[in-house]
């Protein structure tokens, strides 16, 4: 993943970041291994990432959601524990229920 216009970041249906790329390494100021591995959550201030993960369980579950395909504004949290505002668009990738994977890109 490597579009070099926007902040990129692929997670799987738990939540746990795949891949990024470079823009959104360095908007959040973490490295590539630093992220990958973790759950998306940790880019997210609370209540956000403690809710994240029910959202996530709802969709796998019933296959319906308020956020997949939209554009949303949002706020981020960067690595320095400050909140920014971000446009969060989310696509579905692939899978099915719990095999399904996810596109965000800022």
């Amino acid at each position: 993943v490597d579009d070099r216009n926007n902040a990129v970041a692929v997670i799987n249906s738990s939540g746990i970041i795949q891949m990024t790329n470079k823009p959104l390494q360095k908007m959040f100021s973490y490295k590539a291994s630093e992220l990958e591995g973790q759950n998306v959550s940790i880019l997210m201030p609370a209540p956000y990432c403690n809710r994240h993960n029910g959202y996530l369980a709802s969709y796998v579950s019933t296959g319906q959601s308020k956020v997949v395909e939209t554009v949303r504004e949002v706020v981020a949290l960067h690595r320095r524990r400050h909140v920014f505002p971000i446009k969060l668009a989310v696509s579905k990738l692939s899978g099915q229920g719990a095999d399904s994977q996810f596109l965000g890109v800022i």
